[in-house]
């Protein structure tokens, strides 16, 4: 199963880490996609969140991604966690 997480570089996503590894023969877990449109705070939470699931050893790979095609095709499920006015690109326009 694929699952895609669009805003993956909330700061609460690595809190998400453990649940996952905990569910992921019940949830028949392959792949756990993060993606976000901010690079650097991907990056920065994205690799703790690999760093977590490996330690925790998950039996799935955690993919991060800025492109949310990529992300989304072919996902069993998509949880979006996204906060208005907030992120990289807050008070711009």
């Amino acid at each position: 199963m694929k699952l895609t997480v669009i805003g993956g570089a909330s700061v609460r996503t690595p809190r998400f880490i453990p649940s996952l590894v905990h569910r992921a023969e019940r949830l028949k877990l392959d792949e756990l996609w993060l993606m976000d449109i901010d690079e650097p705070k991907l990056q920065l939470l994205g690799n703790l969140s690999v760093q977590m699931a490996k330690d925790l050893g998950a039996t799935f790979k955690v993919i991060l991604s800025t492109n949310a095609e990529e992300a989304i095709k072919g996902a069993d499920h998509i949880i979006t966690t996204i906060r208005s006015g907030h992120g990289a690109r807050a008070g711009t326009g």
